[in-house]
């Protein structure tokens, strides 16, 4: 086929190890991977040449063990980072694994409770590039531990105690006492957590892959419900916050026959308590020029902020329908995507209460955050995927909001994914 023979050419083979670096991040050499490949070199205002050289154990090395150490080190503000991920498997028959991870690193409040979505190289990378002073960076220093097990055949359960410090690198403040004017005041803050997580799919069937991890094969028929509690516990280590979220998330792939399937996946977030805007929810934006499933591809970082919202995704893979009917494009094994995202939200009075609009210290206004109207956000999109069988190339319309300072109306994502 013509198809296979392009794949054949020496140059196109090139292309599709670089796109298996870009779409997995990683390099084998021996029994450990390194990388991530792209996360090797980047550059932003705060760090100047950031410097990262990390890797992760394969099976090889250990069948029981997964570590993920990393050090990283920024030319422009003289600090090393640093991290270490290590997995234990205790358990396969109910894949009950012990996680531990310490991380001390910069972050973006935009970037941050987003982890789901923050498993693509290329988005991942791209985030950290340029000026990121509107993302709100931080230093952040994480302890986890979390201990997950399977209790039947479907049903996921997930305990994680996890302690945090923030240190903002931009000006930025909230009310300790009082929320009023000449309130006392502070500028870092530390947590400590309890967060608990139930995940339920019916009749799902989880294999474990080549990596000490577990792939999910087959389409979801049922929905897949995780809901997870957090718990912000007041002065324990040192925590300054006592405070609860709520977050359902429901995801399932849907064989339409002929005009191929759609994912979709409904994310439900309630904070009922008054915390300052680092810990709300800050919905994922996406300025980086490569598409990404778990963002909003048109919404800028850090754009949208919310204590109480409600999202909405989808996907539509056509498959061969409609463009197998034209005989040049069947040829090239195209296929047509359609994607949508909608989200509602808001902030409680409280909430907007607690950060100062002014800077107590030296005066001057402080950067605030934006919250939905009664309008929600939305955007669509059309694309082609499968070119190559690795690239894809999507392009998206915003539907509201469009007047925003710097809001982009119309953009151009590329991705890549591997389809067999």
């Amino acid at each position: 086929m013509v198809l296979d023979s392009v794949r054949q050419l020496p140059a196109m083979r090139n292309l599709l190890e670089v796109a298996d670096i870009a779409v997995n991040g990683y390099y084998r050499a021996g029994k450990i991977d390194w990388g991530p490949i792209l996360t090797a070199y980047s550059f932003n205002n705060i760090e100047g040449n950031r410097f990262r050289v990390g890797f992760r154990t394969t099976p090889e090395f250990s069948r029981d063990w997964l570590l993920r150490p990393y050090l990283a080190y920024g030319t422009r503000d003289g600090r090393f980072k640093y991290g270490l991920r290590a997995q234990r498997i205790l358990e396969r028959r109910h894949w009950t694994v012990l996680n531990f991870e310490h991380r001390h690193d910069l972050d973006q409040v935009a970037l941050l409770d987003n982890d789901y979505a923050l498993e693509n190289p290329l988005f991942e990378a791209s985030a950290r590039l340029g000026n990121i002073t509107s993302s709100r960076p931080l230093l952040r220093d994480l302890t986890t531990i979390a201990l997950q097990t399977d209790l039947f055949r479907g049903f996921t359960q997930r305990v994680m105690l996890r302690r945090q410090s923030f240190n903002p690198l931009y000006p930025f403040a909230y009310y300790t006492q009082e929320q009023r004017p000449g309130a006392p005041t502070d500028d870092h803050f530390d947590l400590s957590e309890v967060v608990v997580e139930s995940r339920y799919a019916r009749d799902e069937v989880l294999v474990p892959n080549n990596q000490n991890r577990r792939t999910a094969i087959g389409l979801k028929k049922w929905p897949v419900f995780t809901v997870r509690y957090t718990l912000g516990v007041d002065k324990l280590l040192g925590s300054d916050f006592h405070y609860q979220k709520f977050n359902v998330l429901i995801d399932q792939s849907i064989r339409l026959g002929q005009v191929g399937r759609t994912d979709y996946r409904l994310d439900a977030g309630l904070i009922p308590s008054t915390v300052p805007y680092p810990l709300l929810k800050s919905h994922l934006g996406n300025q980086s020029p490569f598409y990404n499933a778990g963002a909003f591809n048109l919404m800028r970082y850090f754009e949208f902020v919310s204590d109480r919202y409600v999202a909405f995704r989808f996907e539509n893979q056509f498959d061969g329908f409609l463009l197998n009917s034209i005989p040049a494009i069947k040829q090239l094994n195209w296929r047509l995507v359609a994607t949508g995202n909608v989200l509602w939200g808001g902030v409680s009075d409280a909430n907007r209460r607690i950060n100062p609009t002014e800077d107590p210290v030296n005066g001057g206004p402080l950067p605030t955050f934006q919250s939905l109207g009664r309008t929600p956000y939305a955007e669509v999109g059309y694309g082609i995927e499968n070119i190559f069988r690795v690239a894809r190339v999507d392009f998206l319309h915003r539907l509201t909001y469009r007047n925003s300072p710097g809001a982009r109306t119309f953009g151009v994502k590329v991705s890549f994914q591997f389809k067999l």
